[in-house]
């Protein structure tokens, strides 16, 4: 084999390399930012499908044949993420409390593992579920026993029962923008922000009716007789602008009590 035979055949596979790597880039390009997919209906006979296609009038579709080109976009929200460490600081009796850190795989009990055996049970409020809104995780129960509430998540506030003082570490990924959802009447969120706020500027970027924000205030003297809802906690009216929760901290499970659902956005 001659030296311009080698050549041109390192030459050519030098150009399919470019070729695939400059399909990979277009590749990864297109995953980040939002994509517009041209679909072809191929069909010649004219008729009105894609017209009741857009109304949702898919009845009309049974049998018919579909002429003509549509374009479809699909959204996809695009979330900075960093590796983070959240610490709690929990007292012994009745908190409430949120995690701003992610742990992608992880379930409750690995989520809680620095305070492994210092916890009797943990409670989130779904406002969502109508039904059966309490769910619940209790350590040590038989493995037949199937929980309501396996993991933890940065959006969601928990009420947590301690044996002793304890310090809460989880170690994960933080995500921002991130839309707290809440429901019409009370809901128990979490505050996924790295730092303080105050809660005047706080709720300011909300779509619903916040009537009112409560913290637990673990100044107030825990008891084990008490039920979760049954502890002290302070408050803050939107309105007008009054109570003593006045700084929103990370860490923080709040209830939110709004006139209609909504999203409160945090960036």
């Amino acid at each position: 084999m001659t030296a311009e035979s080698r050549d041109g055949k390192r030459s050519g596979s030098s150009n399919k390399e470019l070729h695939m790597l400059y399909a990979i880039m277009l590749i990864s390009v297109s995953a980040v930012f939002a994509s517009t997919v041209l679909i072809h209906f191929q069909d010649s006979s004219p008729n009105n499908g894609l017209h009741n296609l857009a109304k949702g009038d898919f009845s009309s579709l049974i049998g018919v044949p579909i002429t003509g080109n549509a374009i479809a976009i699909s959204e996809a929200n695009i979330l900075n993420t960093t590796i983070g460490v959240c610490i709690q600081n929990l007292t012994a009796g009745w908190n409430s409390f949120s995690s701003y850190c992610v742990v992608p795989n992880g379930t409750l009990s690995d989520e809680l593992a620095y305070v492994y055996q210092d916890y009797t049970k943990i409670y989130y409020y779904n406002a969502f579920d109508s039904a059966n809104p309490w769910k619940a995780y209790v350590p040590g129960l038989p493995s037949w026993v199937v929980p309501s509430l396996t993991k933890m998540d940065d959006l969601k506030g928990y009420i947590i029962y301690m044996k002793r003082n304890q310090t809460l570490v989880v170690n994960g990924s933080v995500a921002s923008p991130r839309t707290v959802p809440y429901n019409k009447g009370y809901s128990l969120v979490g505050f996924p922000h790295t730092g303080a706020l105050n809660a005047s500027s706080a709720f300011s970027n909300s779509t619903g009716g916040i009537i009112a924000v409560y913290y637990h205030n673990s100044s107030v003297a825990n008891n084990a007789n008490l039920s979760p809802l049954n502890i002290g906690y302070i408050s803050y009216t939107l309105s007008s602008g009054t109570g003593a929760l006045q700084i929103i901290k990370p860490g923080m499970g709040l209830w939110i009590n709004a006139s209609s659902n909504g999203g409160w956005v945090l960036s």
